[in-house]
């Protein structure tokens, strides 16, 4: 595809792969707080305004902050969480593509069978 003269983005509509300059981006940003300070100021000085929309993009940061947190608590639990051995074998023996694979122990001569995991997976999610 060959380089577009005027319009930087390759596909109509798009801006995927477009660099937007600081500068600029801090522009756009004010032309949108003047946008919305004009339809929502409600006798609010530009001032006020502007510190109160700060302070909501703050308070949803702060929100999706501990979000993912929270979330993040929840993985590390899950992936502490020691499952018994006689669960794991209940849960590959119940899936419906589980194999029995023997092993053969030569030193002590034993043979032990246990179910194999489907594939694609452990089958302990």
């Amino acid at each position: 595809m060959e380089k577009p003269l005027y319009n930087i983005c390759k596909v109509a509509g798009s801006s995927l792969g477009r660099v937007t300059k600081e500068s600029t981006r801090l522009k756009l940003k004010q032309a949108w707080l003047v946008r919305n300070f004009k339809n929502k100021a409600n006798g609010m000085s530009f001032s006020e305004f502007a510190l109160t929309m700060q302070e909501k993009e703050i308070q949803q940061s702060n929100r999706k902050a501990a979000k993912l947190a929270a979330r993040l608590l929840k993985l590390e639990s899950e992936k502490n969480k020691k499952i018994p051995m006689d669960t794991r074998l209940k849960i590959l023996s119940s899936s419906p593509s589980a194999q029995s694979v023997t092993v053969t122990d030569l030193e002590s001569n034993t043979t032990t069978t246990y179910p194999s995991p489907p594939p694609g997976g452990e089958g302990t999610k």
